[in-house]
């Protein structure tokens, strides 16, 4: 859902120029196909050997931190000279861009803080918070943004992360949870064992087995089971990540384009959860 909705802010954004801009999306499906091996295996797929023979590419969109990873690795060889707008990227650092000096884009910088302290403020008996992630390099980078604001909730509250997980344990793991306890789900796509799980469908499952309040930041969780929280969609994330791609393609070179440092995002809440846990507009 995340990257449908990057695609359909990129879409919204070049609409205008139907006609003019001819759009093309590939998928690495690295979160069901993980593992260095299909990572390199990807430069084989005889998709990229028949665009590379017959398009020439005028700016590549990357979404996501693998994606980004693979255009740094591979982008001088399979598209050489070619631009890139990256969007999505977890725990930026400027050594993800290897060198490359032709790049810019926009980065998923989201509130933890704001949605922690929204939590605390709702909730004040509850002091245990389990925050569900998982083991991809999506949830690696977002655990270590946690620890860092975790850091400034000490004597607060109680962090617990569910990380090592198997599927088929995580209804008795969230029945287990009680009064003193709030979920914050991150991400929860895969396993241990390399099970995949749709964004959607994994919030579905913990909202089947929780009798406690879930917090989120991102909106394809929205509308499946949680409260609320500070909010960050992938639709703007596309959009802007478009509007950097449309001066590349203006003439302007990507060093010139400022990196978007700080994702939009907006206070959400579901009122149907708000009701079952006797939270009123007011608060």
């Amino acid at each position: 859902q995340w990257t449908d909705n990057i695609s359909e802010g990129i879409k919204k954004e070049f609409e205008q120029f139907d006609g003019e801009v001819e759009l093309r999306f590939e998928y690495l499906d690295t979160k069901r196909i993980p593992g260095e091996e299909y990572f390199n295996q990807l430069l084989q797929f005889e998709s990229y050997k028949t665009q590379l023979a017959n398009i020439k590419f005028e700016v590549i969109i990357s979404s996501d931190n693998n994606a980004l990873r693979f255009i740094v690795e591979h982008g001088d060889r399979l598209y050489p000279g070619v631009p890139v707008v990256f969007c999505g990227v977890n725990n930026f650092n400027p050594s993800l861009l290897g060198g490359k000096t032709n790049i810019t884009g926009v980065l998923e910088t989201i509130d933890y803080e704001a949605t922690l302290e929204l939590m605390q403020r709702l909730h004040p008996n509850r002091r245990n918070v389990t925050v569900i992630l998982d083991k991809t390099p999506t949830g690696d980078a977002i655990k270590f943004e946690v620890d860092g604001v975790a850091t400034r909730f000490e004597n607060r509250l109680n962090f617990v992360y569910y990380q090592d997980f198997i599927l088929s344990e995580v209804p008795d793991k969230i029945k287990q949870l009680g009064e003193n306890d709030i979920l914050y789900i991150l991400t929860f796509n895969r396993d241990r064992e390399g099970s995949f799980i749709s964004y959607v469908d994994g919030i579905q499952m913990i909202k089947k087995y929780s009798k406690v309040p879930i917090y989120g930041s991102w909106d394809f969780y929205f509308g499946h089971g949680i409260v609320g929280g500070m909010i960050t969609g992938g639709f703007s994330q596309g959009e802007q990540a478009a509007k950097m791609a449309k001066q590349i393609l203006g003439g302007r070179p990507p060093e010139e384009i400022p990196f978007v440092t700080k994702s939009p995002s907006q206070f959400m809440f579901d009122f149907k959860e708000m009701d079952a846990f006797g939270i009123k507009p007011a608060d």
